[in-house]
């Protein structure tokens, strides 16, 4: 039996009324009709009566509305049982992740996750941005770049902290090959691109909104190896930053080039399936991560 149909049969039921009914149901009266109609069907037999001062219980709609609230109840009592031995039981936490996070926070974010949850056995993946889709199934949470990276149908996404993008070399580097100080000056140096979501790597964009076309040597979705190239003396790089100490890359190993002129702000979001979105053991975690996020 459909408990939807069966609520809409009580709620005229108690009322005695259609227009009263789909108003406590906040629903249309069309609506509330049709699930009326189909539960009628279901059974097989007429449960209501329409007269112009209302609805009048049949034999059979008195049966159903004595025993219906019973069912009703033994179904709200077994779905708290149900999430009551979810909660005790360990849970696995699926993360898909983009390539190139820095380890560092990943290690910390573990650390605290450990710390709030211990029950929860997590599973982490890494993909790039270009294989997200076809990668997303059976997944808990997605953290991944652009807000528009997961179908609105199936996943409620949200984002959890803005990066700033923007151009970053070594001193060294710049000592050696000077340091650019416009974008036509660019083009006489060593590039190295983000393969940011949605663009394409040949094309950089600026604070003012524009882009402009570049030829970079190296190129890639791992944010991490190319802050790795960077590091190594290697060229200038186009890298979201989430500005967090990393011991690899202690203060000063990094100079940012052409700050007011070239870069944009990048969403770093979080997905989850619209049928978990309010899972009383997954909202406590998603809420920790947010949590963590904005005290980094």
């Amino acid at each position: 039996m459909d408990l939807t149909e069966l609520r809409a049969f009580l709620a005229v039921a108690e009322t005695g009324s259609f227009a009263a009914a789909a108003q406590r149901m906040a629903c249309s009266r069309t609506t509330l009709t049709r699930r009326i109609d189909a539960l009628e069907a279901r059974v097989g037999a007429p449960l209501l009566t329409r007269q112009p001062s209302g609805a009048v219980l049949t034999a059979a709609g008195q049966i159903m509305a004595q025993r219906g609230p019973l069912l009703l109840g033994e179904a709200s009592a077994l779905l708290r049982a149900v999430l009551s031995e979810q909660v005790k039981q360990p849970q696995k936490l699926r993360l898909l992740l983009p390539v190139g996070m820095p380890p560092t926070m990943l290690g910390v974010a573990y650390q605290m996750l450990r710390s709030q949850f211990p029950e929860v056995r997590l599973s982490a993946e890494f993909v790039s941005a270009e294989l997200l889709a076809t990668h997303v199934d059976g997944f808990d949470v997605i953290t991944h770049f652009g807000e528009s990276a997961l179908p609105g149908d199936r996943w409620v996404t949200r984002p959890l902290v803005w990066l700033r993008e923007w151009l970053l070399a070594t001193p060294a580097y710049l000592a050696q090959h000077g340091e650019p100080t416009s974008i036509e000056e660019l083009a006489t140096h060593r590039l190295l691109s983000w393969d940011a979501p949605g663009r394409d790597p040949d094309r950089w964009p600026t604070l003012a909104g524009t882009e402009f076309a570049v030829e970079p040597l190296a190129h890639g979705p791992d944010v991490h190896f190319l802050r790795h190239l960077a590091a190594a003396h290697q060229g200038i790089a186009l890298l979201p930053d989430a500005e967090v100490a990393e011991p690899e890359f202690p203060p000063g190993t990094f100079q940012v080039v052409l700050r007011e002129v070239v870069g944009s702000t990048v969403p770093l979001c979080v997905s989850v399936p619209v049928v978990s979105k309010r899972s009383p053991q997954l909202v406590p975690i998603l809420q920790a991560i947010e949590a963590f996020l904005a005290a980094v």
